[in-house]
C-alpha cells in the first residue's frame, strides 16, 4: 500500500477515462470473465488485457469458496447482531419490543449460526 499522501508521477497517473457501451450479454460475459480470473476488478482486467498480459484463471478451490461463504455468513450474522442490540436497547429504554420481531430475529440468528458452524467444520476438515 502506498504511503499516505503518495501520488504517482504525472506520466504514470491514470487520468484518461475510456467509456465503452456494452449489451447486457457482453457485460454479463465481462463480469463472468472477471469473476473466474485472478484479477480483482473490471478496470484491472481490461487494463491487463490491452497491455497483453496473461490473465490466469482463479483456481477452482472449494476451500476458497467455503471461506467466501463463511465471510458472507459472518456479515449477515453481524447485521442480525446489530438488530438484536437495537431491540435490547429499545427494551432497556422502557419501550415495547415486539415479541414476534424478537423471535424472528433470534430464529434467523440461530439458523445462520448453525450454517456458520457447519461451514467452519468443513473448512477445518479441508486443512
Amino acid at each position: 500500500m502506498p504511503r499516505k499522501g503518495y501520488r504517482k508521477p504525472a506520466g504514470e497517473a491514470r487520468t484518461i477515462p475510456v467509456n465503452v457501451r456494452l449489451t447486457p450479454q457482453e457485460k454479463a460475459h465481462l463480469l463472468e470473465c472477471v469473476e473466474v480470473s485472478d484479477v480483482s476488478g473490471i478496470a484491472d482486467f481490461i487494463r491487463l488485457l490491452i497491455l497483453g498480459h496473461e490473465i490466469k484463471r482463479r483456481p477452482a478451490n472449494t476451500y476458497a469458496k467455503l471461506v467466501d461463504e463463511l465471510a458472507r455468513l459472518n456479515r449477515k450474522l453481524a447485521s442480525i447482531d446489530n438488530n438484536m442490540n437495537q431491540l435490547a436497547r429499545t427494551g432497556n429504554a422502557g419501550r415495547v419490543v415486539s415479541e414476534i420481531q424478537l423471535n424472528q430475529t433470534l430464529d434467523e440468528h440461530r439458523t445462520l449460526k448453525a450454517m456458520a458452524v457447519e461451514l467452519l467444520q468443513r473448512v477445518a476438515a479441508r486443512r
